[in-house]
């Protein structure tokens, strides 16, 4: 059974929310990053084409993947690389981070990378908070709320 936690201060919430908007910062500059070095020019700032035109329903079913997403990655694989096989945190990071990144390998290279960093983020935030899979969900659910709004936009 999984147990979820929540942590006893307020503060971890506001800490998620303006997390959220860092995640996104932190992915755009990754992609920015590869691309300057594969050689290429920047044309601009963009969001992957299965984000645009959302409507209602895939947003939420957005929303539940990065609830799906890190019930698996940062509760079930830190339990497990951590109390099971007696990882380091910092490991446990690092490898779920990775294993993260590499869950998004249909949508290309460049988005595992910026999906690397951002699993990186995701998982100190939840070691930070005390092991709260909710303040990392709550960062990941409305990182992805506003790429889906701004996706919608472009």
């Amino acid at each position: 059974m999984i147990k979820i936690t929540l942590p006893k201060s307020y503060y971890w919430y506001i800490i998620a929310i303006i997390v959220a908007p860092m995640l996104i910062f932190l992915e755009y500059m990754t992609g920015y990053i590869c691309i300057i070095l594969s050689g290429n020019t920047p044309r601009g700032i963009s969001v992957n084409k299965y984000w645009q035109r959302q409507n209602i329903i895939i947003t939420i079913f957005i929303i539940l993947i990065a609830l799906f997403e890190e019930l698996i990655f940062r509760k079930i694989w830190f339990d497990i690389l951590s109390s099971s096989f007696g990882f380091s945190i910092l490991a446990t990071i690092l490898l779920t981070s990775l294993i993260y990144g590499l869950n998004h390998l249909y949508f290309g290279i460049y988005t595992v990378l910026q999906k690397i960093i951002s699993g990186a983020l995701l998982g100190t935030l939840f070691c930070l908070s005390g092991g709260s899979v909710a303040i990392s969900f709550i960062a990941h659910g409305l990182e992805n709320l506003l790429i889906s709004v701004i996706g919608g936009e472009q």
